[in-house]
């Protein structure tokens, strides 16, 4: 577990993470609520913001999938701080169905689903919060979990972060030094995006919005292959690892068409190891990038394999 420190603003972070998932939130009915307290508003520090996006846009995709009816909130509160670091606790709750005291600390423990009706009716192997926990505590802090059988759920981050006198630099959709975008070239441009995790999907169409990509999803491998026989793509993001039907596989049987013989296919992964990359690179990708994706890296990589793209 790598982590990339870079400068931001707590409370932006906050508002941009819940944005994301905004429209989810309406979709159920669900009330939502986000507070950041006087003494985190406008501080901005030094940690790997795209590690705790993930872990925050997990808590609440959770939250989302296990309530019904009632309200989502997200609370950040000043624990600690002086002029070199500030203690904070985010506060991800739900009134949804909730679990009891012992099994708070079970939902922690990988591949582990509280009621055996959960996993039919919502899905999910119990990974997430797994890897959310080791996150944290990679950054030095730690993930806590409490809630009542219907009666909601309550996930806490307890952080200490070092301060950073400095504004949190401002983000460009076009990073200097990057390749024109389609939008920038007068075209649109349509991506298949083969990703099974939701929180992926939605973190990926949001950096990829008003860009000039038109983007088409498939939820595993056998999609993916099934949309590539039906439409004309000039890219494909795939996700190695994938429910049915596996990235690798996936783009074998793509490079065994006719539409998918020279279409740019680029591995997405949390785990590449060594000798990953020849790996990909011998099932028929051009490229990867490793999770979390960076928008920087990933509009790079894009317009790498565009045809008829010139620098800025």
């Amino acid at each position: 577990l790598v982590l990339e420190p870079e400068v931001f603003s707590i409370d932006e972070m906050l508002a941009a993470s819940a944005e994301l998932l905004s429209a989810n939130i309406r979709e159920k009915g669900l009330n939502f609520s986000l507070h950041c307290d006087e003494g985190l508003t406008g501080v901005t520090v030094s940690a790997d913001q795209g590690r705790l996006r993930q872990v925050l846009l997990n808590l609440l995709s959770n939250a989302i999938k296990f309530t019904h009816e009632g309200a989502i909130s997200i609370n950040a509160k000043t624990v600690a701080k002086d002029g070199h670091s500030v203690s904070m606790e985010i506060r991800v709750a739900d009134t949804g169905i909730g679990f009891s005291e012992e099994e708070a600390e079970k939902v922690f423990e990988t591949f582990t689903q509280l009621q055996t009706s959960a996993d039919r009716q919502y899905g999910g192997s119990g990974v997430g919060l797994s890897i959310c926990r080791r996150i944290i505590e990679a950054m030095g802090g730690s993930l806590t979990a409490e809630g009542m059988p219907d009666a909601g759920a309550c996930f806490t981050v307890a952080l200490t972060l070092p301060v950073v006198d400095v504004p949190a630099p401002k983000k460009s959709a076009t990073p200097e030094g990057a390749v024109r975008l389609p939008k920038d070239r007068g075209q649109t441009v349509r991506l298949l995006m083969a990703e099974d995790g939701e929180t992926n999907r939605i973190v990926i169409q949001a950096m990829l919005k008003d860009s000039g990509y038109q983007i088409d999803v498939a939820h595993d491998g056998q999609e993916a292959v099934d949309a590539v026989a039906q439409f004309p793509y000039d890219v494909i993001l795939m996700d190695v690892y994938m429910p049915n039907m596996d990235g690798i596989e996936a783009t074998r049987q793509i490079r065994a068409s006719d539409r998918g013989r020279n279409i740019p296919i680029i591995a997405l992964t949390a785990n590449a190891m060594d000798g990953d990359r020849e790996k990909f690179i011998e099932a028929g990708m051009n490229d990867y990038l490793p999770k979390p994706v960076k928008k920087t890296d990933l509009l790079a990589t894009l317009a790498r394999y565009l045809p008829e793209t010139s620098a800025t």
